[in-house]
């Protein structure tokens, strides 16, 4: 028995290593059996989205602290996102569009919704919230494994693929750890590298298949810039590590394989690359958020220590953008990255480490080659935040690392570990002492002091360490034991202090408020706004099935951004918010004509409003909310809906119209008080029929759906039905069973021309992009399944043929 259990941790102890620093990572979801806190920040929602905030709902305490702000892109964009999908699904639905955000979105084609990625399964088997957890889970689980296989096919120790795979898993991208897309998009690159070598070593097709098949996962997961940093940094692996090895027939079928994982994955390609197109995101703009995300130089003491500059989760944090700008991968994994640079230099894919490294930095930090690549208009490259090139940065130097323990185990020459080491030690040492000489603020010293000290003992301690067993090398496992210990607390302590921990109660709890609006959007269509302290946090609508003119998103369409930025002037001014469209903000009472004009013409139907002092009773607000413009239609205490009296119709058939087609002209035309919207349309095509002063009748929405909206309409003459939804590629409209043209309205709507009398008009969303891409999708499936099987086949009568 005894000789069976030293039988078992000999061959498992990786295993039980990895297993141990994974539950102190997690303790807090494992050791809370009872009231478990969970990697999701519903802290954040119910402490800083309105209507939790204000009460109405079990479980609230009055007072909810939340940690880091970067991580409401979880409650606002990647968690509903995944679960109106999933639901969309459900219900035989492609899930295709979006109806709840920017007055109707592509869902599918932006790429952070993972639609087709293979674990977003975890979604469709398992309720949403369970769901998630466990998306967020088996992050490291997969990237540990892989990493850790990777190492070994380089045959190198146990040891250095542990020390790899730790780091890989905890300190690669960690900041992001909760987001999901970007650890996905990133835990498949080590699985990548495995096939590439195994295929170096062997010739068998089957790794170019796996090669194929994890680059298209690492495409479907959802974050395009590190997806591409994936397919860049295995690409120029493959070119250095089957450069003089294989013969030109080999070096093309792995060419293929990575030109099948990209086609793989052309039912997501497509789709996002035509919404890229028609993106706020490559707008001007983009200058002051490329150069904002640029690593000043002064972080790069965060390698050193992530928390120098202090921790926005303590709220002590003085330095630019904690999230963003943090290269700190891990102190073992940094000082063993040094001796395996120094150590194996002459080796050519250790060169293309510290190639890629510096290129990697010279691209995030503020230096010529990163305005070259801004100016390069390389899509994605270009437009995307130049400091998330930390992530090949972490990875080459996680990859190194390996190398450096391996170093350690055959005891290399002794300058090769002393030099990295004294290199080390004198950058803290000198970062100490730039505490003492600079005049920095007395309460920034102490806490820089204080987070600067935990990662000191920690390089001083494992440095000491070495030498010791230098000397005593009987005591290596013992070095080992306290190596894995320290990286298995600079982990637990740094993602635990960073990363929001919250109840299960947090995660989108019922509330009357939102299960009232819930039930008027189902039976009206109609959109909701909230102003000031009863805004709604963009996108909580998705989740909440609340319909909403205002969106937050990376890609999102550039028309109604420019609609809803000329809201706050009444011109086109040439700037487009990033990510966001939203109204202007003012008290009702306050409302520009052009907020006006956006309110109606997008169909907002229900305002929100919070008063705090409101009596029990109904109690209308006429001196904020004018009774000529909003009726108070619900109240629960102090939560309140208004109807907004001078909405137009989701739906309606106009008589007069005008045509315009240069966009500044159109703004200026809709926006100006002498132009009567309210019985008028602006229209970028003559529908070919004769104006009329009559007024506008209204349509009846028979069906609002994702993918599909049918609406009745009767006409008294020939004219225009209106809809006020996003105008986007890809829609078709039919009127009684004929197809009929799409034409753009009021600058960024829908609208067909109909003949006099009653009609059916139906819109379908079918964009090509997206069929073209799954026949090029299962085409490519078809092309990797034959090639591998013929292969295989292939070998096997070769191989028979020997033996005979």
């Amino acid at each position: 028995m005894v000789k069976q259990i030293f039988k078992f941790l000999r061959n498992s102890w990786p295993i039980l290593v990895f297993s141990g620093i994974y539950i102190l990572v997690f303790y807090k979801t494992f050791f809370r059996p009872f009231s478990p806190l969970i990697p999701f920040p519903g802290d954040l929602l119910v402490s800083g989205s309105f209507p939790y905030p204000s009460g109405g709902w079990e479980g609230f305490t009055g007072w909810v602290s939340h940690k880091e702000f970067i991580l409401a892109d979880v409650i606002r964009q990647m968690f509903p996102w995944r679960t109106l999908a999933m639901d969309l699904i459900k219900h035989g639905e492609l899930p295709l569009w979006n109806i709840y955000s920017f007055s109707g979105t592509p869902l599918m084609a932006n790429l952070q919704s993972a639609v087709w990625y293979p674990f977003n399964i975890l979604f469709f088997i398992l309720p949403s919230l369970p769901g998630w957890v466990l998306y967020i889970l088996i992050q490291p689980l997969l990237a540990g494994m892989f990493m850790y296989a990777y190492i070994r096919s380089l045959h190198l120790s146990r040891v250095a693929a542990l020390v790899a795979a730790i780091g890989f898993a905890y300190g690669v991208s960690w900041v992001w750890f909760e987001m999901g897309v970007v650890g996905h998009s990133a835990l498949w690159l080590p699985l990548i590298l495995w096939g590439i070598t195994k295929f170096v070593d062997a010739r068998k097709t089957i790794f170019l298949a796996v090669v194929s098949c994890a680059l298209a996962c690492s495409i479907l997961a959802g974050h395009a810039q590190t997806a591409l940093y994936v397919l860049i940094f295995t690409f120029a692996y493959f070119i250095c590590t089957g450069y003089k090895k294989l013969n030109w027939q080999s070096f093309f079928s792995g060419i293929v394989a990575f030109v099948l994982g990209v086609t793989l994955s052309a039912l997501q390609l497509l789709p996002s690359l035509e919404l890229m197109i028609h993106a706020a995101r490559g707008a001007i703009n983009s200058y002051a958020a490329y150069h904002n995300f640029q690593i000043p130089w002064s972080h790069l003491t965060m390698f050193l220590a992530p928390d120098i500059l202090g921790n926005p989760a303590t709220g002590n944090f003085i330095g630019k953008d904690y999230g963003e700008l943090n290269g700190y991968t891990g102190i073992v994994v940094l000082l063993c990255a040094a001796i395996g640079f120094f150590t194996y230099i002459k080796r050519r894919n250790m060169r293309l480490l510290l190639v890629s490294l510096i290129v990697s930095m010279l691209v995030a930090l503020p230096t010529f080659f990163s305005e070259l690549l801004f100016y390069s208009g390389i899509p994605v490259l270009s437009t995307s935040i130049p400091s998330r090139a930390l992530f090949v940065v972490s990875v080459c130097l996680v990859i190194a690392s390996a190398y450096g323990v391996e170093a350690l185990r055959q005891r290399k020459k002794l300058i090769a570990i002393v030099l990295p080491a004294v290199i080390l030690i004198f950058a803290y040492v000198l970062l100490w002492g730039s505490l003492f000489v600079f005049n920095i603020d007395p309460t920034h010293v102490t806490t820089m002091k204080r987070n600067l000290l935990l990662p000191s003992v920690t390089i001083f301690s494992v440095i000491a360490g070495i030498f010791i067993v230098r000397k005593l090398p009987q005591f290596t496992v013992v070095l080992w034991v306290v190596i894995f210990s320290l990286m298995g607390m600079e982990y637990a302590y740094t993602l635990n202090k960073y990363l929001p921990y919250a109840s299960v109660k947090y995660a989108f709890p019922d509330h009357p408020l939102i299960n009232q609006l819930s039930r008027m959007t189902k039976q009206s269509n109609e959109r909701t706004y909230g102003h000031g302290g009863a805004s709604i946090m963009t996108n909580i609508g998705v989740q909440w099935r609340v319909m909403t003119p205002e969106g937050y998103d990376p890609l999102y369409v550039r028309r109604y951004g420019e609609l809803m930025q000329a809201g706050k002037s009444g011109r086109l001014d040439g700037y487009v918010p990033r990510s966001d469209a939203l109204l202007p903000e003012s008290v009702p009472t306050k409302d520009t004509y052009p907020k006006q004009v956006l309110l109606n013409i997008l169909g907002v139907k229900y305002i929100l409003a919070k008063d705090d002092d409101a009596p029990v009773v109904w109690s209308p607000y006429p001196l904020q909310y004018p009774p000529s413009r909003f009726k108070l239609i619900y109240q629960e205490y102090k939560w309140k809906i208004y109807e907004n009296r001078d909405s137009l119709p989701r739906a309606a058939v106009f008589y007069d119209y005008e045509v315009q087609t240069e966009k500044s002209a159109l703004i200026s035309r809709l926006f100006n008080p002498r132009f009567h919207y309210k019985t008028k349309l602006l229209l970028e095509e003559n529908p070919s029929l004769p104006s009329s002063d009559q007024v506008p009748t209204p349509a009846r929405i028979v069906k609002y759906a994702a993918g599909e909206v049918v609406i009745a309409a009767e006409a008294a003459r020939p004219g225009v039905l209106f809809l006020s939804d996003t105008h986007y590629p890809g829609w078709e409209v039919a009127v009684d069973g004929k197809s009929a043209k799409i034409i753009r309205a009021n600058y960024t709507f829908r609208a067909v021309s109909i003949p006099k009398g009653k009609h059916i008009i139906v819109f379908q969303y079918r964009p090509y992009t997206f069929f073209a891409g799954v026949a090029i999708s299962a085409l490519s499936l078809l092309i990797l399944v034959t090639w591998v099987i013929i292969s295989k086949h292939e070998k096997t009568a070769y191989r028979n043929s020997i033996e005979r």
